[in-house]
């Protein structure tokens, strides 16, 4: 295949992806597919190219691309698995303590 060929073949996947990109339903942006990260990554280690090259060329960030390789760089492997992450609010931690709370002092709620 050749590189004016795989360019567009990545140039239609990201048209592609793109437009699923933004769930109609919600207005929300979607986590980019696992498939579609595995072409960033394997697009930069195939070589010759630059970590702002690869970006432009799948229309996203360097950053997103610095990110999906940092695993590469500390580990020596990729880990594509699920995007995303939990987050935890600082009550957490302090949950017990707040219901102890709550059951010593019920008038400082606001159900009054």
């Amino acid at each position: 295949m050749s590189n004016e060929s795989t360019q567009q073949t990545a140039v239609n996947l990201c048209q592609r992806l793109k437009s699923d990109k933004i769930s109609r339903s919600t207005g929300v942006m979607k986590a980019y597919s696992i498939e579609f990260r595995q072409k960033i990554v394997k697009a930069y280690l195939q070589g010759n190219t630059s970590m702002r090259k690869v970006a432009a060329r799948f229309e996203v960030s360097k950053s997103f691309v610095q990110k999906l390789l940092k695993p590469q760089k500390t580990h020596g492997h990729l880990n594509l698995g699920k995007p995303g992450r939990v987050m935890k609010s600082e009550l957490d931690k302090q949950s017990t303590k707040l219901t102890l709370m709550v059951e010593k002092y019920p008038d400082a709620t606001l159900s009054e």
